[in-house]
């Protein structure tokens, strides 16, 4: 065989692995793609509605006060509009002070653990308000109401960012956030419902308000402490090549901001506390977030009552 037909054979050669290998690297991004859908997939499906549940009911309990308020609770308990006021308050003291030490705790227990704890306790706790019989009593169940509820909507994020990607983390938390607006498309009625069942027991109507909802959300913690994965290596609804995959990716994901072995190993620093307070970003944000939250809060907590004396309570809503 002569030079030429020697060279000429090595380029046809290297011409078919290059054709091979594009072919191949074709068909793997195929199969990760579709891989990836299926994964994202079960998780919406798995993992999703159970988050939603939980913060379906944290807005129901925080918010339920409203709905006692209009059928007797100040006139039964013997406080004023002002001591009401301020039982609403010291629930978001505590609230806003039991954010970030719970993501602490959650950072070193299992997160199958500590969100379906937390909202068993907040349901026990909203049960708790059921039984009030004065100020101090309807302040501190209040407060504590506060910081069992603290550790779930932060919690809930820190969450998800081990399920998803960067990219793909924004979208599904405001798909979630949206069982918040749930909460006040009948959570009104709900309340209208349960009233009717008291006076019974010798508890009052707005009592069973407390009562029930409570009830819900603690079998609500219990469902999610039966069905949430602690992460997608854990998820027993994914197959093993699903689990390695998801790993993989989130791993990957940001230049490995997320990987789960680099997250377990951060330790506390003060530098990164001082980082999030001096970031204008933040600010700006959380002041949009306030701004949202004191519309938003202020219907669910006081509307209600203004409208109460003219429309009657039921079409208040």
């Amino acid at each position: 065989m002569s030079r030429l037909d020697e060279t000429k054979f090595e380029d046809e050669k290297q011409q078919e692995l290059e054709l091979e290998h594009g072919v191949g690297s074709e068909l793997e991004r195929q199969h990760a793609a579709a891989l990836a859908r299926k994964i994202l997939f079960k998780i919406d499906t798995r993992v999703m509605p159970i988050l939603a549940l939980l913060l379906l009911c944290s807005f129901l309990d925080r918010t339920n006060v409203g709905n006692a308020k209009i059928l007797g609770l100040e006139s039964d308990v013997g406080i004023t509009d002002n001591q009401y006021s301020q039982g609403l308050a010291v629930f978001y003291a505590t609230y806003i002070a039991c954010e970030l030490p719970s993501n602490l705790v959650l950072k070193k227990f299992s997160p199958r653990i500590w969100l379906p704890s937390l909202a068993v306790a907040w349901g026990i706790i909203t049960m708790c308000l059921g039984f009030i019989r004065s100020f101090g009593s309807f302040a501190a169940v209040r407060a504590l109401l506060g910081i069992a509820e603290g550790g779930l909507f932060p919690g809930i994020v820190l969450y998800l960012s081990s399920m998803y990607t960067r990219g793909e983390l924004a979208l599904r938390i405001g798909i979630f956030y949206t069982a918040a607006s749930l909460s006040g498309a009948f959570g009104g009625l709900l309340a209208r419902g349960l009233s009717a069942i008291g006076p019974r027991g010798g508890l009052e109507g707005w009592r069973w308000i407390f009562i029930v909802e409570g009830l819900l959300t603690v079998v609500s913690g219990i469902i999610a402490f039966i069905w949430l994965p602690n992460g997608v290596a854990s998820a027993k609804f994914l197959t093993t090549e699903e689990r390695d995959f998801a790993s993989e990716r989130l791993a990957n994901d940001n230049g490995g901001r997320f990987n789960p072995a680099i997250e377990a190993e951060e330790a506390f620093r003060w530098s990164e506390v001082r980082r999030g307070i001096f970031n204008v970003q933040i600010w700006l944000t959380s002041t949009a977030y306030f701004a949202m939250l004191s519309g938003v809060y202020s219907f669910g907590l006081f509307v209600r009552l203004s409208a109460n004396p003219v429309y009657g309570w039921f079409n208040c809503y």
